[in-house]
């Protein structure tokens, strides 16, 4: 088996859009229906997002646990700079798995920790939609818990773990509004709807009161209404 027939390693790989010459929306599609398969969803779940989440988690707990120390008890309140330096590393490392183009270069940037925990909790927050996906908590607020004087390791574990779940899911939807928007570049949301109304009038979808929404709204909205009427139904 060739390297070119193996499942994507990493997201990078995930959504390498490659534009033919002469591509119509139909190719766009075809090729975007084997994107959005469950294998290759699957396989971006459980080969990439989550072993990437486990090693972050790890990495940012046994980092605590030599900063600060390894028993739940031990109180983060105030150890802002051990935390950051802890978070700092595991995104990296979190995005070497999955996004190596995100952190390709960074050491030439020769940022101080603080600086360098900016860039990484500013690109961790944009790949998991914090701010833009409902219930998607910001990495942020890991460091935000050493304000609190009650915080310890274990609330600080426990509250990290918990948000793993959501975090890849996020991860997972993120990637894909990211596979469509390169996927489609080519084409405007008026355009795309267009191509779409007769496909959509044809299975009898009532949408009279949305075609202005979604005929100029972002090119992932419109494809999401696609595939929940039409995709669904093949």
């Amino acid at each position: 088996m060739t390297q070119s027939n193996l499942p994507p390693q990493n997201l990078d790989e995930l959504i390498n859009v490659t534009i033919a010459p002469g591509q119509t929306l139909d190719d766009a599609f075809t090729a975007y229906d084997k994107y959005d398969e469950e294998v290759s969803q699957n396989n971006a779940y459980n080969n990439i997002l989550v072993p990437a989440q486990t090693k972050l988690y790890n990495i940012v707990t046994d980092k605590l646990a030599a900063l600060i120390g390894a028993s739940d008890d031990l109180s983060i309140y105030g150890k802002k700079a051990e935390v950051q330096k802890a978070l700092t590393i595991g995104i990296r490392e979190y995005f070497a798995l999955t996004q190596p183009s995100q952190v390709r270069g960074l050491a030439a940037l020769h940022l101080s920790e603080e600086d360098e925990f900016e860039v990484l909790a500013k690109l961790f927050d944009e790949h998991i939609g914090a701010g833009r996906l409902k219930g998607v908590q910001s990495i942020r607020a890991f460091e935000g818990m050493t304000r609190n004087k009650k915080a310890t390791i274990g609330h600080f574990k426990r509250a990290l773990h918990g948000q793993q779940p959501t975090f890849v899911q996020a991860g997972l939807i993120t990637t894909k509004n990211e596979y469509i928007k390169r996927r489609f570049s080519g084409y405007t949301s008026m355009e795309m709807f267009a191509y779409l109304q007769p496909k959509l009038d044809a299975a009898e979808v009532d949408y009279e009161n949305d075609k202005v929404t979604y005929a100029t709204g972002p090119i992932e909205q419109l494809i999401y209404f696609r595939d929940e009427h039409l995709k669904a139904k093949k």
